[in-house]
């Protein structure tokens, strides 16, 4: 008994042991089951021992694939080799419980599998102890990143000395870091940014549009984002940086943040937008010295200048003044950038420039009283100035120039605008020149420009005939033929001589000296021309035409549009009368078999749409012809199923009669389909299909129309006025066989006639 106690007094509690040891244990099984685990793995796992035992430790944690892995190939070297093996630190998040805010909580493990062999030799248990090594993960990771950044920004920091702004942002954006060049160049403290979104130093419109998030996407996706902007000071001011973003990563490889750094280049940028403005204005002189070259008149060049002027100079309006100074009068030659509604009168501003013959400029209007600058604040001008247009002593005009989005024109800009001015002037001056010398020489000049009109002298004393070179166009002749007066005469239609003799003898007779008389010539290769005389005439002792001056001009297109309009007239008259009777077969068939009267209105206003349909294709047309397809489309689309009517066929153009008549079948075929047929179910469809054969000589319209899926078909007892209007109307008008039958599945209606020949087209 004694011995007993003493064995008992003498035990261990290797439970308790187990249980009290302050490493995470857990004992699996060869085929990794979960067989114990002491408390201190399940306090750091957060988890309960009725959770874990007796289920697979990859059930029982589940991981991402690469830890999962790696955990199962050490657990099988173990079984396989009876040997310990020593994993590298794996991460593991540990799943919260719910009671305490749930989410996954980070941790870093160093885990350690250990063999227990059995009696047998064999590995019998695992001992898998794991090691949480977070907190000197985390401190290594912070002590690397602040470590990176601390060298980064030491680095620029000498190498740049204070030009640069440096600091750094985390994820969101928000200032980590801040050295003194930001500082300086922002304006910021330290204490007023750090803890702040980095997106305070970009412009309120950058910000508008996304910039700060589009620069943080660019330097993950290409390593760094370069740019140059405008960017905020503390204070409201702007200046113009160079900047780089580049993100901050972790030994991870993951982005911790980022960093940016700015340099000031405002200087720079001004200099080199002085010289882009001093470039452009050079363009524009340029460009507008050859569009001021270019043009009859200065005005027309005035909408491409004011585009100009309006993009790179900021001006807002233009008004261009001619002046008359024997009256005194200004007027408006043209304006732009002024509302359409606005009377636009000069000003006394413009005035002034008018009476002193030099620049007149105001700015600040928007704050004036000034009674004579009443009209540049009407429309909103800032700053307004008008400038003389003189040349060769003479006062032409005024230029004037205004902005709305400027307080005022700097004496750049001023001296641009006077050069501007000048060029102007020289044009306009140029342009009313050459106006006195067309004037000078209309007569000369009127023949030369129109081409078909030529000056000539008759002398009837001595029967001659002069002219100028013009006159072998308008007889047909090479430009380099001297015809005689004979070659001439043989140029007339026969007895038109005789009648502008009469013409002219009459106009003497009545105490006229002009006369005007239309006659024809014949060309050489016999085709005939229209010519308009226009005469001076003056007569001898006895009061006959003696000698006459004047033009001729060819009016031969004019003559024959006079042609074509009477024989369209024609045309339109018989067609009138076609569609008229159209129409009263139309009424008298629908009202007379109708079995209401609102049946027959009803049916007879949609068989006049059918009919207005394919007039508005020919009227497009000009009622020379209408695509098949067109006339098809439209009989489809008025019943809402042009999506179940398919159509298939060549190009196919039909002369105006036979395309009415193929529209009212097709509208009649689509009614009966609409009311009765395939078009009434949810689910049935219509093909129609035409195709040209070759048959005998002659070129077949071959055309099928089809339905299918619709209510089965009951021949009727007696044909209506559709069926009629289909096989008989269609089949006279396109002199071919038209069938429709009535099969079970779906009316089919089969056309087999000649392609129709074009109709005689009108007169050219």
């Amino acid at each position: 008994m004694r011995d007993s106690k003493a064995n008992n007094k003498g035990k261990v509690d290797f439970h308790g042991i187990f249980d009290a040891l302050p490493t995470p244990f857990l004992v699996l099984s060869p085929d990794c089951r979960i067989v114990t685990a002491n408390q201190a793995f399940l306090d750091t796992t957060m988890r309960r021992g009725e959770e874990l035992i007796g289920r697979s430790i990859f059930d029982a944690f589940p991981g991402q694939a690469e830890g999962e892995s790696a955990l199962r190939a050490s657990l099988n070297k173990v079984v396989e080799t009876g040997e310990a093996d020593f994993m590298p630190v794996t991460r593991y998040d540990i799943p919260r419980p719910a009671e305490v805010g749930g989410g996954f909580e980070e941790r870093h493990w160093r885990p350690i599998n250990t063999p227990m062999p059995g009696r047998d030799g064999r590995v019998a248990f695992i001992i898998h102890r794991v090691e949480d090594v977070t907190d000197s993960v985390m401190e290594r990771r912070a002590d690397r990143a602040a470590l990176r950044v601390s060298e980064e920004i030491s680095r620029l920091i000498i190498e740049s000395a204070t030009e640069y702004a440096i600091f750094s942002m985390d994820l969101n954006g928000v200032v980590n870091t801040w050295n003194s060049g930001a500082q300086n160049l922002l304006g910021y403290e330290d204490f007023e940014i750090i803890g702040r979104s980095g997106i305070l130093i970009f412009t309120p419109e950058d910000r508008a549009r996304g910039a700060p998030e589009e620069e943080m996407r660019n330097a993950l996706q290409q390593g760094r984002a370069d740019d140059e902007r405008w960017h905020m000071r503390r204070d409201g001011s702007r200046f113009w940086a160079t900047g780089m973003l580049m993100p901050l990563r972790n030994d991870e490889g993951e982005v911790e943040g980022y960093f940016k750094i700015l340099r000031d280049r405002t200087g720079q940028r001004q200099v080199e937008e002085a010289e882009a403005h001093r470039t452009r204005r050079l363009e524009i002189l340029t460009t507008v010295a050859a569009d001021l070259l270019g043009t009859r008149s200065p005005e027309e060049a005035m909408p491409g200048l004011f585009r100009a002027m309006n993009q790179d100079l900021a001006v807002d309006a233009m008004l261009s003044f001619n002046c008359d100074e024997e009256a005194g009068v200004m007027r408006l030659a043209t304006s732009a950038g002024i509302p359409g509604d606005v009377v636009v009168e000069a000003d006394d501003l413009c005035g002034k420039a008018f009476a002193t013959r030099k620049m007149a400029y105001a700015s600040g209007l928007g704050n004036s009283q000034d009674p004579s600058l009443a009209f540049a604040r009407s429309i909103g001008l800032d700053a307004y100035a008008c400038y003389p247009m003189i040349a060769n002593g003479r006062l032409l005009g005024a230029l004037s120039f205004g902005t709305r989005s400027r307080a005022g024109f700097s004496d750049e800009d001023l001296a641009f605008f006077g050069t501007l001015t000048q060029y102007v002037t020289v044009v306009r001056e140029r342009r009313r020149v050459e106006q006195a010398l067309r004037t000078s020489e209309s007569r000369l000049r009127l023949a030369i420009d129109a081409g078909r009109m030529a000056v000539w002298e008759s002398e009837l004393a001595t029967d001659t005939i002069s002219s100028s070179p013009e006159l072998n166009r308008l007889l047909g002749l090479p430009e380099d033929a001297r015809p005689s007066t004979e070659e001439i005469r043989k140029r007339y239609y026969p007895g038109d001589r005789d009648k502008l003799l009469e013409t002219a003898k009459a106009a003497l007779e009545s105490g006229e000296s002009y006369a005007e008389a239309e006659f024809r010539v014949v060309w050489p290769d016999g085709s005939v021309h229209w010519l308009l005389l226009r005469a001076e005439l003056e007569g001898d002792e006895a009061g006959r035409p003696a000698r006459a001056v004047g033009v001729a001009l060819d009016i031969t297109e004019r003559k024959k549009e006079e042609e074509r309009r009477r024989l369209l007239t024609h045309e339109l008259n018989h067609r009138v009368k076609n569609t008229l009777a159209a129409m009263q077969a139309l009424a008298s068939q629908s009202f007379r078999n109708a079995r209401s009267l609102d049946e027959a209105r009803e049916s007879f206003l949609e068989r006049l749409t059918a009919m207005a349909g394919a007039h508005d294709i020919l009227t497009r047309e000009s009622w020379e012809g209408a695509e098949l397809r067109d006339i098809a489309a439209i009989a489809a689309h008025r019943f809402g199923a042009g999506a179940r009517v398919r159509l298939s066929g060549p190009r196919l153009r039909l002369v105006p009669r036979t395309a009415i008549a193929l529209a009212m079948a097709l509208h009649e075929l689509a009614t009966n389909a609409v009311k009765y047929g395939a078009l009434r179910t949810e689910h049935g469809e219509v093909a129609l299909t035409w195709s040209i054969a070759q048959r005998g000589g002659e070129q077949r319209l071959l055309m099928r129309w089809e339905e299918q899926g619709g209510p089965p078909v009951v021949a009727p007892a007696r044909r209506g006025f559709g069926s009629r209007l289909i096989e008989s109307g269609l089949s006279r008008e396109l002199g071919g066989e038209v069938r429709i039958l009535f099969a079970p599945e779906g009316i089919v209606c089969l056309v087999d006639a000649p392609v129709p020949a074009a109709e005689e087209q009108p007169v050219q």
